[in-house]
C-alpha cells in the first residue's frame, strides 16, 4: 500500500513539473515591470487595471496587492500606449518609450483620487456556483481577502476565521472540541451544526486538514438565505467558500516563496484545579479510618489501591520505628504535585515549521499555477504531524470564446502520537493521586499504580508474566499510533462564450481520499501486557497459558472515500443601457462513498510482521479476578453510498444601478430521503431585493451626499436546509464482524424505513445597509435577520409492537432565532502614519419552539457538566439551568435547595419527579448571544502592525467542582475541596459542602447542578499581535526580489478581561483537566519575485 502511494506521489510531481516547465518555456516575452501608487499617499494600489491600447490582443492585467505589474510585449515596438484605472481615481492614458527604460529600471506610475468619489474596489464575492458584483448583489457575504486572512499563522484554515469573519462563531461550551455556527444554530442535533464548506466551486468531502491556507487566495462566508440557498439541502448552517490562487491569462511569472516557524509555549499545568496531595492525602486517612477500603483490601479482585492507603495497611503491624518511617514518607507525600512532574518529564515546547512555494504565470492563451507546501509541526506531547502539498491548475483558451480548466491537488499527511498528559496517565477509573511521581532524583522512571494493588502483582506469576507495572515515562516509547492520509482531489471544466452574454459551463471533480489509522500497542506497553497476563491462566501443573499470544495488539481502521461531482451549468450576463441582468440554470450530480473497515490483530511482532491467533468463541476468565469473558474481535465494517441530485436557478436584475431584484430556487433528491419526498416537488427559494440610495437623483441633493456617499439597502428571504448523513430513509444495516457464538458474520439494524424523512428545512429574513464615507474613512453594514427552523430531526415514541424500539427520529421539532451583523470598518488617520480600525459585532439569540420531552423531570437536562440541547419550549437551544440554592445548612454544612417552596435537603425528591424543568433556575444561555473581535492595523512606512481582540457575552457556563463520589471513588480531586464548609459559620464564605461520607450520588447531583456553581461568560480576549516589516524594489533598489516582507505573529495571548472573579477561562472551565492552549510566538518571510 505504501508503494503504491509513493509511486502514485512520484508519477503526480514528474506530471506537475513537466506541466510546468513546458508552460515556462513559453514564457520568452519582453517584459516591462512596474508600480502603481496612489499620488497623494505614496500607498501601493491593488486592482489597478492596464491596458495596452496599441495591442488589442494582450487584454486587461491588474495590479497585486502589492501595486506591482508585468507587461508582454509580444509585438515589435519602441512605444507602448497604456490605458490605466481604478474606481474612484482619474483615468490615466500614458504613453511610455521603451528604448529610455534600462534592462532593470521599473516605471512608477501615480494616480490621482478623484475628489467627488471614494477609493474602493467592487468585491468579487463567489458563491461556488457564481461569482457576483457585492455592489449587485442583494445576498449577506463576509468576504476575507488575502491580507487579512494571512494575519494569523495556522496549519489549517478554519482557526484563522474566528478572529476575522462577521457572524461567525466558535462555540468551547457545549462540546470538547470547538463547533462552528454561522448566525446561531438552526438545527437541534448536535452532530449537525457545521457549516457547508465549498472549495473551489464543489462541496469539500475531505479532510479539512487537507487544504493549505498558504493556497488560499479569499473566503466568502454566505449568510441569508438570497446567498446561500442555491446549495439546497445543505446550506441551512451557512456556507464558507474557499478561492485558491490562481493563474491569469497575460500574467508574468510570478514567485511566491514564505516560510515560518513557530514556538509552542507549554501549556500552564497549574491552571487545572487539582485537589492538593496534602489534602487528598487527609482523605484518604479519613476513608481508612472509616474502613472504606476494606472491601478492597480483602477482594480477591486485587483492586488497586493508593501508596498511602498500602503505607496505612503496612502501618497497622508496624513497629514504633517503622510507624515513624512510614509517617515520615507520608509527611514527604503532601509535598510533591504530580504536575510538577508533568512538566518537567512530559510537556515541552512545540515546534511548528511551515514552507511554501507559488508559481504563477500565463501568456495569451493560457494561465496556470504551481504550489507546493510542507508543515512539520511537533506538539507539546512530542506528537508529529507532517503534511505534503502539491497543486497544479490551468487555465487555457485555445479557441476564441472557449476556456478550459484543470486542476489536481495531491495532499499527503502523516501524524504519530507521543507522550500521555494530564487525563491520560490516568489510574484506577479514570483518575490519578496527585502525588504521583514519575521519575526519582536521579530520573530513573518510576512505576505508579494503574489497575491492581501493586504488592500482588510484584509476586504474582512467580515471574512467568510480563511486567505488570506501568511507567508513565517510559511506555509511550512502546506506542506507535499513526493516521497516514493521502488524498487526490482533480477536476477539469469548459466554459464556452455564445452570443448575446450567455456561457455555458461543464465542471467535473473527483476526490479520492485513504486513510489508514494504526494504533500498534507493542508487547512491551502497559495496555498489551495488562491484556495479555490477565487472560493468561495456570494450569494444575503450575504453566502459563497464554490465550492472547504475547506480542503486540494492533488495531487497524481503514477508511476510503470517493466522490464524483457534475455539474451543467448555463449563464447569461448581459448590460444594455441601463438594465443589467445576471442568470444561471443549471443541474449537478453527486456521489459520496466512504467505507471504513477495522480490525485487531493479537500477538503482532514489528520484526516479522507476523501475529498470533485467538480463539474468540471462548469466555477464558481474568487471571486475578476470575471474571469471565471473550477476547475482543474488533473487526467492523461501513459501506456507504450517497447520492444527490439537484436542479437550480438563480437571477438577478438591476435597473439603473439603483434597484436589484433577484430570486432563486433549488430542487434535490438524495438516496437519504424518503420517496415521498422525493416524489414532491418542494423546492428551496429565495427572493431578494436591493436599492442603492446613492444613486438616486434627490440623493445627490442633499447633504447625505457629501457624507455617505454610498448608501444601499437589502432585502431578503428564503429557505435552505440541512441534512444527516448517517439517517437514511430505507432500512439500513452495520456488519460488526464475527458472532463469538456462531463464529458467522453478524449485523445490526442501523436506520428503519422512514419513507417520510426529508430534510430540515430553515426560512431566513434578513435586513441590511450598506455604507461608506467620502474617502472611504468610514464604510461598514448593519444587517438584521431572523429565522425559523421547521421540520428538525427529533425521537419521537412509536409503537413498540412493532418490534424495532421505542422511538424514531422524524421531522417533528422547531426553532427561531433572530440577531444582528454589524461590521465597521474605519480609517483613523490617512497620512505618513496610518491607523486603520475593524469592528465586528454579532448577536444571536435562539429559542426552542417544539420538541418532544420524553420526561419533564428536571434532572433529565443535568446529563453532562457541559449543556446539552434541553429542547424546552421558549428555552434557547442550550440554556443554562439549575436547582435553585439555599444555602449550606449551617448546622452540618449540607447542601439545600428548595421543594414545594420550603428550604429541603431531601435529595431524592429534590432530583426526583417532583421537580420538573419549570423549577429550575434560569441563567441565560449556554452560547454567547454577543460576540464579535476588534483589529487595529497601524502602518507606516514599511512597518505595519495589527492587534485584535475577540470578545463573548451574555452567557453562562458551569464551573467543575468536588466530587465525593469521585474523590473516594476514582482518585479524581478538586481544589474546591480546601473551600468546603467545615464549622458553622462557613456557610456565610463558602458554598462548597462539607465532606459527605459515605458520599451520596443524589446529593452529589443536586448540589453540582445548583446556582453557586453557573458564572457569567462574559470574556475579551486578546487573540494575536502581528508585526511586519516591508522592503520593495521602490524603496530599496538592490533588492533582488519585487518586494521582501518580515513578520513576528504572537497568538493566544490569553484574556484581558472576564467577568467571573475566580480565574477561570469560561471557554475553558467546566472540566477540571482542561487546560488553556498556550502562547504561540511565530517568525516567518515572504518573497515575491
Amino acid at each position: 500500500m505504501k508503494k503504491e502511494k509513493l509511486r502514485h506521489f512520484k508519477n503526480t510531481l514528474i506530471l506537475m513539473v513537466f506541466l510546468l516547465t513546458s508552460i515556462v518555456s513559453s514564457q520568452a516575452q519582453q517584459r516591462i515591470r512596474g508600480k502603481i501608487t496612489n499620488a497623494d499617499s505614496a500607498k501601493p494600489l491593488a486592482g489597478v487595471s492596464i491596458y495596452q491600447k496599441n495591442d488589442k490582443s494582450q487584454g486587461y492585467i491588474f495590479t497585486d496587492r502589492d501595486g506591482n505589474f508585468e507587461l508582454f510585449i509580444t509585438q515589435p515596438t519602441d512605444i507602448i500606449n497604456l490605458g490605466i484605472s481604478l474606481i474612484g481615481f482619474t483615468p490615466l492614458d500614458t504613453v511610455i518609450n521603451i528604448q529610455e527604460l534600462s534592462t532593470n529600471k521599473r516605471l512608477i506610475l501615480k494616480l490621482k483620487e478623484e475628489s467627488t468619489t471614494i477609493e474602493n474596489i467592487d468585491v468579487l464575492v463567489s458563491t461556488g456556483y457564481q461569482a457576483l458584483s457585492k455592489e449587485r448583489s442583494t445576498g449577506s457575504y463576509t468576504y476575507i481577502d488575502n491580507n487579512k486572512f494571512n494575519q494569523q499563522i495556522s496549519t489549517d484554515v478554519l482557526s484563522r476565521l474566528e478572529a476575522t469573519a462577521n457572524g461567525l462563531m466558535f462555540d468551547r461550551g457545549t462540546s470538547s472540541s470547538p463547533r462552528i455556527s454561522i448566525r446561531g444554530l438552526s438545527t437541534l442535533q448536535s452532530n449537525m451544526t457545521e457549516p457547508l464548506i465549498v472549495l473551489d466551486n464543489f462541496p469539500y468531502d475531505g479532510d479539512l486538514d487537507n487544504i493549505n491556507p498558504n493556497d488560499v487566495e479569499s473566503i466568502t462566508i454566505l449568510k441569508d438565505a438570497a446567498a446561500a440557498s442555491i446549495w439546497g439541502a445543505k446550506a441551512a448552517n451557512g456556507v464558507i467558500v474557499i478561492t485558491t490562487k490562481k493563474g491569469k491569462q497575460n500574467q508574468p511569472l510570478q514567485v511566491d516563496f514564505s516560510a515560518n516557524s513557530s514556538i509552542v509555549n507549554k501549556p500552564n499545568l497549574f491552571y487545572t484545579r487539582a485537589i492538593s496531595s496534602s489534602d487528598f492525602i487527609d482523605v484518604e486517612h479519613m476513608l481508612y479510618t472509616n474502613g472504606f477500603y476494606n472491601n478492597d483490601i480483602n477482594s480477591n479482585s486485587r483492586p488497586a489501591l493508593s501508596p498511602v492507603v498500602e503505607l496505612l495497611i503496612k502501618r497497622e503491624t508496624a513497629s514504633a520505628a517503622e510507624i515513624a518511617q512510614i509517617d515520615s514518607e507520608i509527611n514527604a507525600l503532601r509535598n510533591h504535585d504530580v504536575r510538577n512532574d508533568f512538566d518537567k518529564y512530559i510537556y515541552q515546547r512545540g515546534i511548528k515549521q511551515q514552507y511554501n512555494l507559488n508559481l504563477r504565470g500565463g501568456s495569451q492563451i493560457m494561465g496556470w499555477s504551481l504550489a507546493a507546501g510542507y508543515d512539520n509541526n511537533t506538539d507539546n506531547l512530542d506528537a508529529g504531524y507532517k503534511r505534503v502539498n502539491l497543486r497544479f491548475q490551468n487555465q487555457i483558451s485555445p479557441i476564441k470564446n472557449l476556456n478550459i480548466t484543470s486542476g489536481l491537488t495531491f495532499t499527503q499527511s502523516k501524524s504519530a502520537s507521543g507522550r500521555q498528559g494530564i487525563g491520560e496517565v490516568t489510574a484506577r477509573s479514570g483518575g490519578l493521586y496527585p502525588y504521583a511521581r514519575f521519575a526519582n532524583e536521579d530520573g530513573k522512571p518510576l512505576a505508579i499504580v494503574k489497575d491492581w494493588r501493586y504488592p500482588y502483582i510484584e509476586t504474582f506469576g512467580d515471574g512467568r508474566l510480563l511486567d505488570w507495572r506501568y511507567y508513565p515515562l517510559e511506555d509511550y516509547k512502546s506506542i506507535e499510533g499513526t493516521n497516514d492520509l493521502a488524498d487526490l482531489l482533480a477536476n477539469i471544466g469548459v466554459n464556452y462564450r455564445l452570443p448575446n452574454g450567455f456561457n455555458i459551463d461543464l465542471k467535473y471533480q473527483y476526490e479520492r481520499q485513504n486513510t489508514e489509522n494504526r494504533n500498534n500497542q507493542g508487547v512491551d506497553s502497559y495496555f498489551a501486557r495488562n491484556y495479555i497476563n490477565g487472560r493468561a491462566e495456570i494450569d494444575g501443573t503450575g504453566n502459563i497459558i497464554f490465550r492472547v499470544p504475547p506480542g503486540g495488539i494492533v488495531d487497524y481502521t481503514d477508511t476510503k472515500l470517493s466522490a464524483h461531482n457534475l455539474r451543467g451549468q448555463l449563464n447569461y450576463d448581459k448590460i444594455f443601457g441601463k438594465h443589467s441582468i445576471t442568470a444561471i440554470l443549471g443541474g449537478e450530480i453527486r456521489e459520496t462513498m466512504p467505507i471504513s473497515h477495522s480490525s485487531r490483530t493479537y500477538g503482532f511482532d514489528e520484526n516479522t510482521y507476523t501475529s498470533g491467533r485467538v480463539d474468540y468463541t471462548v469466555q477464558y476468565p481474568h487471571s486475578i479476578t476470575g471474571a469471565r469473558t471473550f477476547i475482543e474481535d474488533r473487526t467492523f465494517a461501513s459501506h456507504k453510498n450517497i447520492r444527490f441530485a439537484s436542479f437550480y436557478a438563480n437571477a438577478a436584475y438591476t435597473y439603473n444601478k439603483r434597484y436589484t431584484v433577484s430570486a432563486s430556487a433549488r430542487r434535490d433528491a438524495s438516496n437519504l430521503f424518503g420517496f415521498k419526498t422525493n416524489d414532491r416537488w418542494n423546492p428551496l427559494w429565495s427572493a431578494g431585493f436591493s436599492w442603492s440610495v446613492s444613486e438616486e437623483g434627490f440623493y445627490g441633493q442633499t447633504l447625505m451626499k457629501d457624507y455617505l456617499p454610498y448608501l444601499k439597502f437589502r432585502l431578503s428571504y428564503g429557505y435552505s436546509g440541512n441534512i444527516h448523513p448517517s439517517l437514511a430513509s430505507a432500512t439500513t444495516i452495520q456488519y460488526y464482524g464475527n458472532s463469538p457464538y456462531t463464529m458467522l458474520p453478524y449485523a445490526r439494524f442501523d436506520n428503519y424505513a422512514n419513507p417520510k424523512l426529508k430534510w430540515e428545512t430553515t426560512g431566513m429574513f434578513n435586513a441590511g445597509l450598506d455604507f461608506r464615507s467620502k474617502n472611504n474613512r468610514i464604510q461598514g453594514s448593519i444587517e438584521y435577520y431572523r429565522k425559523r427552523s421547521t421540520d428538525l430531526f427529533s425521537a419521537v415514541p412509536i409503537d413498540y409492537t412493532s418490534g424495532i424500539g421505542t422511538m424514531a427520529v422524524k421531522n417533528v421539532a422547531s426553532m427561531k432565532g433572530y440577531g444582528w451583523d454589524i461590521s465597521l470598518n474605519s480609517i483613523n488617520i490617512n497620512k505618513g502614519f496610518k491607523w486603520e480600525t475593524e469592528v465586528n459585532f454579532s448577536t444571536n439569540k435562539d429559542e426552542v419552539i417544539d420538541y418532544y420531552r420524553y420526561s419533564e423531570r428536571a434532572s433529565t437536562v443535568f446529563t453532562s457538566v457541559t449543556p446539552s440541547i434541553s429542547g424546552i419550549k421558549g428555552k434557547p437551544v442550550y440554556p443554562m439551568l439549575s436547582y435553585k440554592w439555599a444555602g449550606l445548612d449551617p448546622t452540618n454544612g449540607m447542601a439545600r435547595g428548595y421543594l414545594d417552596g420550603e428550604i429541603s435537603s431531601d435529595y431524592r425528591n429534590l432530583t426526583g419527579e417532583n421537580t420538573t424543568v419549570d423549577d429550575l433556575v434560569y441563567h441565560g444561555s449556554a452560547i454567547p448571544t454577543m460576540f464579535g473581535s476588534i483589529g487595529n492595523t497601524f502602518t507606516w512606512k514599511g512597518f505595519s502592525a495589527s492587534v485584535r481582540i475577540m470578545y463573548k457575552f451574555d452567557y453562562y457556563f458551569r464551573k467543575a467542582t468536588i466530587s465525593y463520589n469521585s474523590l473516594y471513588r476514582n482518585w479524581q480531586g478538586h481544589s474546591d475541596y480546601s473551600s468546603r464548609w467545615q464549622s458553622p459559620g462557613d456557610e456565610l464564605i463558602t458554598d462548597i459542602p462539607a465532606v459527605i461520607y459515605p458520599a451520596s450520588t443524589q446529593a452529589e447531583n443536586f448540589y453540582r447542578y445548583t446556582e453557586p456553581f453557573v458564572l457569567k461568560g462574559d470574556h475579551i480576549r486578546l487573540q494575536y499581535i502581528n508585526f511586519s516589516y516591508r522592503l520593495d524594489q521602490a524603496s530599496w533598489k538592490q533588492l533582488p526580489f519585487s518586494s521582501l516582507q518580515l513578520f513576528v505573529n504572537a497568538s493566544n495571548l490569553g484574556i484581558l478581561w472576564k467577568a467571573n472573579k475566580e480565574g477561570l477561562d469560561p471557554d475553558y472551565g467546566y472540566s477540571t483537566n482542561m487546560l488553556i492552549p498556550p502562547n504561540t510566538y511565530s517568525l516567518g518571510i515572504r518573497i515575491n519575485m
